[in-house]
This record gives structure tokens, sequence and C-alpha cells, in this order.
């Protein structure tokens, strides 16, 4: 099932964080986590973004990994989760 979400992502060209949608098949996803690790200082808050948003790693079954705005609840937990 494609699911649209927001990515947060490293833009070393412009030496900041930057926001780009894109769309992700949830049957690909083999977990996710809470991204802890980033924290925008205000100066560094890309346009458009909330302060008060977490983010997410998703990690796919293809190794690849990406970071999304918002917690897991912006994703269909009834899709992943099967057994």
């Amino acid at each position: 099932m494609l699911m649209q979400v927001v990515e947060i992502y490293y833009d070393r060209i412009q030496d900041r964080y930057s926001l780009r949608e894109a769309r992700i098949n949830s049957d690909n996803i083999e977990y996710t986590r809470p991204n802890r690790r980033i924290v925008l200082a205000e100066s560094a808050v890309p346009t458009g973004l909330n302060t008060s948003e977490g983010f997410t790693d998703i990690h796919f079954r293809s190794g690849v990994q990406m970071t999304i705005v918002g917690g897991t609840d912006k994703l269909n937990t009834r899709q992943l989760l099967r057994g």
C-alpha cells in the first residue's frame, strides 16, 4: 500500500536539514523506531516544520533507511502488523 510521508534529510550542499515529500510502500517496511538523534536549533528548523513534531526512522527490507516527520501514527499500523 502506497503512503505519502514527509522525509527530513540533511542537504550537504546547503548544509542544513530540508523536507521533501515521498511515497513509500508499507509492504516493504521491515521495522520503525523513534529518531531521537535529530535535534534542531530554532534557526535550523526547515520551513513548514512544526517544532513539536517528532521523527521516525523507517527501515526497509532492501536495507534502505529514511527518516520521516511525525511518529509511527503517520503509518497505517494495521497494514504493518501482520500476525
